[in-house]
């Protein structure tokens, strides 16, 4: 197969928006159906018993009951009082408290909400990027969605203490991360074209704000995305030729460069205390090597995506360059943590892997594009007869390759996901039963 047949293979023609929308529906909820019961459980149960979790669920009930509405305030517990929220992103306290004070959700319900939410809207926003980053190539898209759900669902891609997976989020409680992350994902669509109209401009500013006031690492991530961003359009607006193309790359590098401004100054009502106050920074170093989490299932994940960079640089598009140079930068500064680093360095470096690895599905769906497509390739290429006419035949070229791979990946994950529920779930135990909530009392 020859070089313009590999590029052909890439391409995809852009799909109608009712299959379109059907199709984000059910990378949505495939993930959420194969683990109903872990939801059953999580919203018929009683009170937080993760780790980290009950620590989650005590400030953001301190705060609710005794601060909200108000942006700041102060708590008696945790060392002898303290201000709250000044030292932490408060996104996700303040909409549990927001939830809980509308009288439609009690403090439990709306705070399992939140925590839930992000995490079952995770595979859209992984589409919408993979949808975006790759030129609305909804092949590319779909198997990054797909993608996506194995880091969720599987733990020897996302071990326990990674964050951003079912069992990091439920059974140790790392709640925060999943909004901040969501958020970061769609703010980084927006801003790629926040140059084009105003109200993708205004947007953008209010996503990276939210951004920020929902999680350090997904703000640290987004302002990796910033730097590479303006690096590009910059080389971009200096290479440009007099005329019109200087002008819309000079309009493109100013509304990237201005956007995060206005960011700061729809968050500074909390920046500014927090930065003012902070003495020191809130958080302890963990140094955990992470080659005894690094299995060999996340090897694979990471060669997969470094064969579908090789794929992507067939036809890449202009958003490619920063997201590349950003995955790279979060790998090397988690090398840099492991390495280089002192021991109370608190760069936490195995949360941004989470992270990464979530990134890096946009060039797996590159990847398993480019497998699928081989062995198509391969088995044509191996036919000594015609064979008599599939189902499938009767429809468009298009939508048979469409039809091939969604059904392809949803019986692997399928199988997956059946043996996984055989066996007995962690996520049991993340939540007391409502039983104990006396006892507790």
């Amino acid at each position: 197969m020859d070089l313009k047949e590999k590029n052909r293979l890439l391409e995809t023609r852009p799909m109608a928006k009712p299959q379109r929308f059907f199709l984000l529906v059910f990378v949505t909820l495939l993930p959420i159906a194969l683990t109903s019961n872990v939801w059953v459980n999580v919203f018929h149960s009683g009170r937080v018993r993760a780790s980290d979790g009950s620590a989650h669920y005590a400030i953001t009930q301190i705060y609710d009951q005794t601060i909200f509405p108000a942006t700041f305030g102060w708590t008696q517990a945790y060392f002898g009082g303290m201000p709250f929220p000044n030292f932490y992103p408060p996104l996700f306290q303040w909409t549990v408290s927001l939830l809980h004070h509308s009288g439609i959700f009690s403090f439990d319900a709306a705070f399992k909400l939140v925590v839930a939410l992000p995490l079952w809207l995770m595979p859209a926003a992984i589409w919408l990027l993979a949808r975006k980053l790759s030129g609305k190539n909804e092949n590319v898209a779909l198997l990054a969605a797909f993608g996506s759900h194995l880091l969720l669902l599987v733990p020897q891609l996302q071990p326990l203490f990674f964050g951003l997976s079912y069992l990091s989020t439920l059974a140790v409680g790392l709640y925060t991360q999943p909004l901040g992350f969501l958020l970061m994902i769609v703010w980084y669509v927006v801003y790629l074209e926040a140059h084009k109209r105003y109200w993708r401009f205004a947007l953008s500013g209010t996503l990276l704000a939210l951004t920020v006031l929902g999680n350090f690492f997904s703000a640290i991530t987004a302002a990796l995305l910033i730097l590479a961003t303006l690096a590009w359009d910059a080389y971009h607006y200096f290479k440009a030729t007099k005329g019109e193309s200087r002008r819309e790359a000079g309009r493109e590098l100013l509304a990237h460069a201005f956007s995060p401004v206005l960011a700061a100054g729809l968050a500074s009502f909390w920046l500014v205390p927090m930065i003012s106050e902070y003495s020191y920074l809130v958080t302890r170093p963990i140094t955990i090597s992470l080659r005894q989490y690094i299995t060999p299932a996340l090897w694979c994940w990471y060669a997969l995506a470094a064969v579908g960079m090789v794929y992507w640089l067939r036809k890449p598009v202009r958003a490619m360059w920063p997201f590349v140079f950003t995955c790279v930068a979060l790998a090397l500064s988690i090398v840099f943590a492991q390495t280089v680093a002192p021991r109370w360095f608190p760069f936490q470096s195995y949360r941004f892997l989470a992270t990464l690895n979530f990134l890096l599905a946009v060039p797996v769906g590159y990847g398993g594009l480019g497998a699928i497509n081989a062995l198509v390739a391969l088995m044509k290429k191996r036919r000594s007869r015609p064979q008599p006419a599939a189902v499938e035949d009767s429809l468009p070229q298009g939508k048979r390759k469409f039809a091939r791979l969604a059904i392809t990946a949803s019986v692997v994950l399928l199988l997956i996901g059946a043996v996984g529920l055989t066996k007995p779930s962690p996520y049991l135990f993340a939540f007391y039963n409502k039983q104990n909530n006396e006892r507790i009392d």
